[in-house]
């Protein structure tokens, strides 16, 4: 959380629009973008037509984001219960 909370700042993003999954899987380094973003989706934080950041960081200077615009294929099944 010591990095996700002032880079969420710096973007002007409450932490209530930010999505992690620390709490609930501890630190999971790569996995941890998608495991945040599946569960937005399953609790309803992430709707149809919204606008997402991914953005992750690594030791030193290295980092990379993808902005995107969820939009999921209605022949796909609803996610499953872990």
């Amino acid at each position: 959380m010591r990095l996700i909370e002032p880079i969420s700042e710096k973007l002007d993003y409450s932490m209530d629009q930010t999505l992690y999954s620390l709490e609930n899987f501890g630190n999971t380094s790569a996995a941890s973008i998608p495991l945040a973003f599946d569960l937005g989706i399953r609790e309803g934080r992430v709707q149809n037509g919204d606008r997402v950041l991914l953005y992750g960081f690594g030791s030193g200077l290295v980092h990379a984001g993808q902005l995107l615009e969820w939009n999921p294929d209605e022949q796909v099944n609803e996610p499953k219960p872990l």
